[in-house]
């Protein structure tokens, strides 16, 4: 019953609303005394999250006062789902590719390109029915980006159902482009990787939807724990890294510890995001 009593948030964001309003209802609703567990198993990777709790009635007040506040903390909390299920749902082998306009087709704008790649996996999809695919089986993510010179461009990450000169004769637009196989990092994944496909540029408005991803790419796994670490144990393991790396092995013994970050506030209230990787067995 406990557990459906708090919210999930983006606690990077709640630390740092901390700092800069110190009046934030962030400060006067989370409960400090009580701290979640969220583990979130993506790929190879396992990532542990402990921060404080917040209950759903504190979440809905922010959300009516902060509405600024809440689109933040969806924005992030999209970004980094996005950025996890790549990891969860691509490998090794995989392709990877940026996507170009010579001067004659230039996109007129960012509307337009997004149409583009609309047809480009369309254009991909039905080569794969005419081998004999199941097109439950092509998994893709893309992205749109404006570069600072304001050239128009595209990246994407795909299984690779089609060989990579099959996949580039599916972009009509010409260009100056690039296609090659994923390298899955043995730590790391394809943390790198994702993060630049996500990256945020200055001038997206505060609606624009910068990547999309097609419908069957698999969640990563979560958990939410809100009794694992006790506000005396957090505060303890905050105070010294290889003391987390020691008690996150202990209690999941399936992955090896790889890097930490900890911050703490002015409050007290501790925030810690652990990496881990899954060990070979």
């Amino acid at each position: 019953m406990r557990a459906k009593k708090y919210c999930d948030y983006d606690f990077n964001l709640l630390n740092d609303e901390l700092n800069i309003n110190p009046s934030s209802l962030f400060a006067r609703k989370i409960r400090a005394t009580i701290y979640a567990t969220k583990t979130i198993e993506n790929g190879n990777q396992f990532e542990v999250e402990i921060y404080p709790a917040l209950t759903k009635n504190g979440m809905k007040r922010i959300r009516n006062e902060s509405k600024e506040i809440y689109r933040k903390w969806n924005d992030s909390n999209r970004k980094k789902n996005i950025i996890r299920k790549i990891n969860h749902n691509f490998k090794s082998g995989d392709l990877y590719g940026t996507l170009t306009y010579p001067k004659e087709s230039y996109p007129s704008s960012v509307e337009e390109a997004k149409k583009n790649m609309v047809n480009f996996i369309k254009r991909i999809k039905r080569r794969l029915k005419n081998k004999g695919y199941d097109l439950k089986e092509f998994k893709y993510v893309y992205a749109t980006e404006k570069s600072s010179k304001g050239r128009v461009h595209h990246h994407f990450i795909m299984n690779s159902l089609l060989c990579m000169d099959e996949v580039m004769e599916c972009w009509n637009k010409g260009g100056f482009n690039k296609i090659s196989k994923i390298e899955y990092d043995a730590k790391f994944a394809l943390t790198g990787l994702a993060t630049y496909l996500c990256k945020e540029h200055s001038d997206r408005s505060k609606s624009e939807k910068r990547y999309s991803c097609s419908k069957n790419l698999e969640n990563p796994i979560i958990t939410r724990d809100y009794s694992k670490f006790s506000e005396r144990k957090v505060k303890k393991m905050a105070s010294d890294e290889a003391l987390i790396a020691t008690f996150l092995e202990k209690e999941y013994p399936h992955a090896a510890f790889l890097d930490v970050n900890v911050s703490r506030n002015k409050y007290g209230h501790v925030f810690i995001h652990a990496r881990m990787t899954k060990r070979r067995i």
